[in-house]
């Protein structure tokens, strides 16, 4: 077992930022014009390819690319999530093509995976979730044909999949009521998130939302079924309570705002 998990994330911090950190912009001669390169200039250079395209599911949304280093195996292995704030039309897949075809050089498999976003049928809660688990557990299907070694799978996540890698490391905490929770997720050792996401409360605050707004569209429907939950408990004792003295006391029932009241004089 090659201990590589350690040096995963500087290769990975480096192969994230050649593109875009530090960089200047070529000329046609091949000299450099002194502009820091832009969101634009990256996806004008050549786009490397992944050595095969692997579907986990019938939605053409529900695909995979996997990177092979060269040699026989068994290979580390690097699960990816691309970002583009959980919508299919800012990001897909294919943005994370310089960083996997740079950790396939550095003898590193990849998988990259596609799922659908919050803008596409079937993506939002619970379908984006499930996209990326069935990603996830799918490359189980790959390691032996392959020659990946899943015994330390780290996986890397930019932006919204940061938040995305963060969560599918955490999938066996999921309580035994979650309709995410599965019985045998894929382990995850270690996850590097670029840029992540993980507080979306804080990420709608980022991007102009109110105080109010996140409460009301972030904070409340988490909150929900915690607090659905305790008002139904604290109404059935309420209940339970009222029975017991009524069927006790009554038709001489005695309550407290009663007996504060019963001696007052106007």
């Amino acid at each position: 077992m090659r201990p590589f998990t350690f040096l995963l994330a500087p290769a990975v911090a480096l192969a994230l930022a050649a593109p875009l950190v530090g960089e200047t912009v070529s000329d046609a001669q091949g000299g450099d014009t002194g502009r820091m390169m832009v969101w634009a200039d990256l996806f004008a250079r050549p786009r490397p390819a992944s050595d095969a395209t692997i579907s986990y599911g019938p939605d053409p949304l529900q695909i995979a690319d996997l990177w092979l280093p060269a040699g026989d195996g068994p290979h580390p292995t690097a699960l990816m999530v691309h970002g583009g704030c959980w919508q299919t039309d800012i990001a897909e897949r294919t943005i994370m093509n310089w960083i996997a075809a740079d950790l396939r050089a550095r003898g590193i498999a990849v998988w990259n995976i596609e799922y659908r976003g919050v803008d596409r049928p079937g993506g939002g809660y619970p379908g984006t979730f499930h996209d990326v688990a069935a990603a996830a557990d799918a490359l189980r299907d790959q390691a032996a044909r392959h020659h990946l070694d899943l015994s330390r799978l780290v996986a890397v996540g930019h932006s919204a999949g940061g938040h995305l890698a963060l969560w599918l490391a955490a999938r066996p905490r999921l309580p035994q009521g979650s309709p995410l929770r599965a019985a045998d997720p894929l382990p995850i050792h270690a996850v590097v998130s670029l840029g992540g996401l993980p507080d979306l409360e804080e990420a709608a605050r980022s991007i102009g939302a109110s105080a109010l707004q996140a409460f009301r569209d972030v904070v409340l429907p988490l909150a929900a079924p915690g607090l659905m939950a305790s008002a139904i408990f604290v109404f059935l004792d309420s209940l339970d309570e009222f029975t017991g003295t009524y069927f006790v006391g009554a038709p001489d029932i005695m309550t407290m705002a009663k007996g504060l009241s019963s001696g007052y004089q106007p």
